[in-house]
């Protein structure tokens, strides 16, 4: 089907000013560097100029603080504390695979493979990353809820002729939209592992319930399946007003009134109550920490500093604007029925 017309950016070209655009970017990591000339086969010279011109593109989509940062070159997924064990699933049955080239496929039949899903994924680039460390494409999926984020991917990391990952335009909300039914007939129920990365924190209480009962549905039943991520928290879990977006990361963009923010205790008890409403259980491992732009920089001395020559922080305020007491909150939440 065709792909629907991107949303426009709904604060215009001046939102170049606001405090989550950073203008330049003047060195990226060296896992990031990899992608771009060794996947991407991108010249040296080129790839950071390259970046910024999708960015570019992608900005005048929607302003998510991931993009204006520059925070999609983080590659979350391979700074979670669970990214070994991910890998490990992930590959699994490659290796397995491998180790069964003699065996007599009558007798033995090929072993399933793992299948992962990155909700929310915009430009995807945590699926590029598990790729170049050995995940086979064929075995990952991705959705998100604008396709010219998944096309500007495509351009980013210049492997549309390559890569294998199934991807879809969905509306969490709206299994009928979109590509929802094709979706949903796809991956239901089959996920080992689902990754969420900047996407709950865009909602309230309740549509994240709703979301994490989608979740869910998405996973295989029984002991086992994954779901991983990170996402604005607070040290002071209940409503604050989303700013912009919600805080920086894929999705919607649909917090407009009040979005909901978690400590540890809140994000145990969601997982209980959507336990609860789908008859699973699930075992939550979550931390609060000080990652990287989502803190109060005050005590470094940055605070009006380092944010495009924007005004300082309201009191009460971090250095991006975010509410006092905000935190990274990351998760590892593994099915046990």
């Amino acid at each position: 089907m065709s792909n629907p017309a991107p949303a426009p950016n709904p604060r215009g070209r001046r939102a170049k000013v606001e405090p989550w655009y950073t203008s330049s970017l003047e060195s990226i990591s060296p896992a990031a560097r990899a992608i771009f000339e060794e996947y991407s086969g991108i010249p040296s010279d080129q790839v950071i100029p390259h970046i910024k011109a999708v960015r570019e593109k992608a900005w005048d989509i929607y302003t998510y603080p991931c993009i204006g940062q520059f925070r999609f070159l983080d590659l979350s997924i391979s700074q979670h504390p669970a990214y070994a064990r991910i890998l490990s699933i992930m590959t699994e049955t490659k290796k397995d695979s491998e180790d069964d080239d003699a065996a007599d496929p009558i007798t033995k039949p090929p072993p399933s493979p793992k299948l992962l899903l990155d909700l929310g994924c915009c430009f995807a680039q945590d699926i590029r990353k598990l790729i170049v460390d050995g995940v086979p494409s064929q075995n990952t999926y991705a959705c998100d809820l604008n396709s010219a984020f998944i096309n500007l991917g495509y351009e980013l990391f210049q492997d549309e002729h390559k890569l294998r990952t199934k991807f879809f335009i969905t509306d969490i909300f709206n299994d009928e939209t979109l590509q929802g039914p094709e979706f949903w007939a796809q991956v239901e129920g089959k996920m080992n592992i689902v990754y969420a990365g900047s996407f709950l924190h865009l909602f309230d209480w309740e549509k994240q319930c709703i979301v994490v009962e989608k979740i869910v549905r998405l996973t295989r039943a029984g002991r086992g399946s994954l779901v991983c991520g990170r996402q604005v928290g607070n040290e002071r879990a209940g409503v604050y007003s989303s700013g912009a977006d919600g805080g920086g990361g894929g999705g919607t963009g649909a917090g407009a009134a009040g979005v909901w923010r978690h400590d540890v205790a809140s994000f145990e008890r969601m997982w209980e109550v959507v336990g609860r409403r789908t008859g699973s259980e699930w075992k939550v491992d979550a931390t609060l920490d000080e990652g990287r732009g989502w803190i109060v920089k005050e005590e470094e001395g940055k605070v009006g500093e380092d944010n495009g020559g924007n005004p300082k922080p309201k009191e009460g305020e971090s250095e991006r604007g975010m509410p006092e007491g905000t935190r990274r909150l990351r998760f590892t939440v593994e099915r046990i029925r």
